[in-house]
């Protein structure tokens, strides 16, 4: 269900003008300013992750300590409770997503690695979902934490970071509206919660599930 997006123009502006904002707006708000998605499939509705629980691990290798688990935690309790969707955590792994991991097992699933990947440039964090589920679906993904680049973050701060990538796991792209309003904005991370556009994606994607 799309999320209007629409500005006051003044009263004495023409119809016609109102008309052409409020058009806009409209669009803005199912795929535009509030919110974006990673793919749009054939029939023009948002890849999404499938339907029913998801189980996760995480793969504490580098963490700075259990502060940073727990924010991670945290962060995907959030999603879960923006979603509706029931997060299974399946405790901590040593699996990195590099060397084998494969999402597809057990019909989708999501790892969360603190890692040691030498990834191009100083990437932070890095989250995405696994593309490979039949009918338009994805099954997991990942997100990926490079320690030695968290460490100065506060809990709040890492727990918003986490969110934001579990956000593109889901099937978010980076919104175009301003990092104080939207968690999943391509700049740092300027808020500790996702936005009313991130809400409103993030609903988007999980609406066939609640439909079904």
């Amino acid at each position: 269900m799309c999320s209007p997006w629409t500005r006051e123009r003044g009263r004495r502006r023409a119809t016609a003008f109102v008309l052409v904002v409020l058009g806009a707006s409209l669009l803005a708000g199912c795929y535009g300013m509030e919110y974006r998605f990673l793919a749009v499939g054939g029939g023009g509705a948002p890849v999404a992750q499938r339907c029913g629980p998801m189980p996760f691990r995480i793969n504490p290798h580098g963490a700075a300590g259990d502060w940073q688990l727990v924010a991670v935690v945290r962060a995907v309790q959030r999603l879960e409770a923006a979603t509706g969707v029931d997060w299974r955590f399946q405790g901590y792994t040593s699996e990195r997503v590099g060397t084998g991991f494969d999402p597809r097992a057990h019909g989708g699933r999501v790892i969360i690695e603190f890692t040691t990947f030498d990834a191009p440039g100083r990437p932070v964090a890095y989250g995405h979902p696994k593309p490979s589920g039949a009918g338009d679906r994805y099954l997991g993904g990942y997100v990926y934490l490079w320690p030695s680049r968290i460490r100065a973050l506060s809990p709040s701060g890492l727990r918003a970071l986490v969110a934001h990538e579990l956000g593109h796991v889901w099937g978010l792209d980076h919104a175009g509206d301003p990092p104080e309003q939207v968690l999943m904005n391509a700049a740092p991370v300027r808020r500790d919660d996702y936005g009313h556009g991130d809400l409103a994606g993030l609903r988007a994607l999980t609406g066939a599930c609640r439909r079904s």
